[in-house]
């Protein structure tokens, strides 16, 4: 079983806290939100459409030798998408990286939480970020209907992802793009009381809306930023209230 890669960005300071990190694109998503930035790598070939950045092809077995050149400069591989945790390659991919001794991070949307049990269970993470895109209740607003199963069964796999990933021991992050129409400033402090990181290992960041190469090239013309301001207010209602939210 091997990973199907999608791209790979060769150094980054801002990918993964604390280490200079490569990060591994993977092919693939069972989310169709609308302002990810990655419809290249979400959609299959036949519905990208002209919109869509070329791939740049690695394989596998690219990447690790990449990596075997960089051990003296790198500390550590981030693992996004896509959504990696669909990768059945995915435990065997993690276990090279830890076996030649760089620190792993993974990108998650959080809808796969046999997978990230798995993953937790056996160590193979350092730091863990979920995606987390809406209150539970109107995720489908954002996520499609592409995913496994009902809404309601979304929702009961994405609460047993964050309740994993607050009891893993692991460093970890809830990250939320704030946009208009999909949030109000409501929804943004129940989300981040909802996951409620209040101990130093754990954070919610606010991330502001990017336009850009969109999977939905259509939400640019209705999506409206939150101000810096406005996200300033979110982040000082939850510290009130012992949150530990930044905003990126």
């Amino acid at each position: 079983m091997t990973l199907q890669v999608g791209g790979l960005l060769k150094h980054s300071f801002s990918d993964f806290p604390g280490c200079v990190a490569a990060v591994v694109f993977t092919r693939g998503c069972n989310f169709r939100c609308p302002y990810c930035h990655n419809p290249e790598l979400v959609l299959p070939p036949a519905e990208q459409g002209a919109y869509s950045k070329p791939v740049t092809e690695w394989s596998e077995e690219g990447v690790f030798a990449f990596l075997e050149k960089r051990r003296s400069v790198l500390d550590g591989v981030v693992l996004c998408g896509g959504e990696p945790t669909l990768q059945k390659g995915l435990i065997p991919f993690l276990h090279r990286v830890k076996a030649m001794g760089f620190k792993a991070k993974l990108d998650t949307n959080g809808s796969r939480p046999d997978v990230l049990k798995q993953v937790l269970s056996q160590s193979l993470v350092d730091f863990i970020a979920m995606d987390f895109k809406m209150p539970l209740a109107h995720y489908e607003q954002v996520a499609g209907t592409g995913h496994e199963g009902s809404a309601s069964h979304l929702e009961s796999r994405l609460e047993e992802s964050i309740r994993q990933i607050k009891q893993s021991g692991v460093p970890y992050e809830f990250r939320t793009t704030a946009v208009r129409p999909l949030h109000t400033m409501a929804d943004l402090v129940e989300m981040g009381q909802w996951v409620s990181p209040t101990t130093p290992q754990g954070r919610f960041i606010l991330q502001p809306f990017v336009n850009g190469n969109l999977l939905d090239p259509d939400f640019s013309k209705r999506a409206v930023p939150f101000s810096r301001s406005e996200l300033d207010d979110v982040k000082s209602q939850l510290q009130v209230q012992g949150v530990r939210c930044s905003i990126r």
